[in-house]
């Protein structure tokens, strides 16, 4: 008996460790715990935000991003086995990650200064449509625009970008 509760207090420790209760001020991952929509996309991403050298939502200082942060309610659109895939498999958070953002700060006047942007670390490229005062981040509809924190940008989106790349 002594073993299990040994055994289970580890675990908890072990647990508590892997998913942080609070992140660095001024970051990207604090903007988004605090806002409290996006407690989905990082639960999916803690294992990036933590490994990833640089850890890319909670280090200010490497370079400015621009994150599209899909909603709690993007998230719950998805295919129930798709969204625990997403929570399981490090490598398919990361990709997700890299899918919703761009390696410097745009702000929405910016998005078409070019036809397609390069997501952070990939080939892959995406682009924006503009129907009158409504944009779209690969299909996405941007439902919040512009949100500095620091150098860094965040647009909320609708929907999970790029779900056809993850289940290829």
């Amino acid at each position: 008996m002594k073993l299990k509760i040994l055994l289970l207090t580890c675990l908890i420790l072990v647990l508590s460790a892997c998913t942080p209760e609070s992140y660095p001020e001024d970051t990207i991952a604090a903007y988004l715990a605090e806002d409290g929509r996006f407690t989905t996309f990082l639960e999916i991403t803690d294992e990036v935000v933590l490994e990833s050298a640089p850890p890319l939502l909670i280090n200010p200082e490497f370079y400015p991003l621009t994150i599209f942060a899909p909603t709690d309610e993007a998230f719950e659109s998805l295919p129930p086995d798709l969204l625990k895939q997403l929570k399981d498999d490090p490598g398919l958070a990361q990709e997700l990650l890299f899918h919703h953002g761009l390696d410097r700060p745009l702000l929405s006047k910016d998005f078409g200064l070019l036809n397609t942007w390069p997501t952070i670390i990939t080939p892959v490229t995406v682009s924006f449509e503009f129907d009158g005062d409504q944009i779209r981040y690969d299909g996405a509809l941007i439902i919040q625009e512009d949100i500095q924190v620091g150098e860094n940008v965040i647009h909320v989106i609708d929907s999970v970008a790029g779900v056809e790349l993850l289940t290829d």
